[in-house]
């Protein structure tokens, strides 16, 4: 079943729980978030189950394709299909469309390594794929997920670029290095 999509800005209805979300499950603030999507052309967009808030999503899109820079569902909802209703909704909203995601690198020394094989697990039975090429952004690997189709790595690169070429990347990049699996 469909979720309902509404978009965030700075001024949205339930800011506080799109705030206490971030805080949940990164560590950056929503209201940078909103500013990203003002000044960066990206959506920031929140799913509603009827009237019950479920999370939020933060993507950029560059020709047709979608790169997933922050999504999360609510805590008390996780692990009941609202992931997987939120990602089946946002590929319907952006019909036609290959779809990216990074996630943090399975690595048995990360404390979070278990979180991050759930995260990779529900990606993969979501219909993602990994692209066998990773990034290092901040001082950490992100293995590159995709949908649909076969992947492309100058389309990646050129989106990715897209997706950092604004005002508010410029005023805070950090270099993104590309690289394929080493085993």
């Amino acid at each position: 079943m469909k979720l309902r999509i509404e978009i965030i800005n700075k001024n949205f209805k339930d800011m506080s729980k799109v705030e206490a979300l971030a805080a949940d499950a990164f560590d950056f603030p929503p209201k940078v978030m909103a500013q990203m999507s003002e000044e960066e052309d990206m959506d920031f967009l929140a799913f509603y189950d009827d009237d019950i808030f479920v999370g939020f999503i933060v993507v950029s899109q560059h020709k047709n394709m979608i790169y997933v820079f922050f999504f999360a569902i609510d805590q008390t909802l996780r692990s009941s299909g609202y992931g997987a209703r939120a990602l089946s909704t946002l590929k319907e909203h952006y019909k036609g469309c290959q779809f990216f995601a990074d996630i943090e690198k399975i690595d048995v020394t990360a404390p979070d390594n278990e979180e991050r094989k759930r995260r990779r697990a529900f990606y993969l039975r979501n219909g993602y794929k990994t692209s066998e090429y990773f990034m290092f952004y901040k001082e950490t690997d992100y293995e590159v997920l995709y949908s649909e189709g076969e992947f492309d790595l100058d389309s990646f690169k050129e989106l990715i670029a897209n997706t950092l070429d604004g005002k508010f990347q410029e005023e805070n990049r950090t270099p993104i290095n590309i690289f394929n699996k080493v085993d």
